[in-house]
């Protein structure tokens, strides 16, 4: 999983940079390796006990992706392209066959469900 979430978050990177480029409506779709390294600082939140497989590793991957890439995107047409992009590399680097946008736009991994002294990143279900 190392290897497909490292690669996969650069090729992602790559088609960003590549694909949605800064216009007078949208200057601030400017990426940089900074983006990339949120993706990792994110990932790293977690401890290992709230991420018991690889399909959990998976969902965590794809909510940091989106919340670094995706929610900048103003544009439905924007966010669809994010979408398949993201769906692309789920299908060929980790091996899911279920794609659908609902499903995966729905995730959610934060740290303020429990109380202050006890708080964990972990995935909202």
């Amino acid at each position: 999983l190392a290897n497909a979430s490292v690669q996969s978050t650069i090729d992602i990177y790559n088609k960003c940079g590549d694909e949605l480029l800064p216009t007078p409506t949208r200057p601030h779709y400017t990426f940089n390796l900074r983006d990339v390294s949120k993706v990792f600082q994110g990932l790293l939140m977690v401890k290992a006990m709230h991420v018991p497989n690889a399909e959990a590793f998976t969902r965590l991957w794809y909510h940091e992706l989106s919340r670094v890439f995706c929610d900048r995107l103003i544009s439905k047409a924007d966010k669809e392209w994010f979408y398949k992009a993201a769906a692309e590399q789920l299908k060929s680097r980790f091996r899911v066959m279920d794609t659908d946008p609902e499903i995966w736009t729905s995730l959610m991994w934060c740290n303020f469900l429990r109380p202050v002294e006890s708080r964990v990143y972990e995935e909202a279900k």
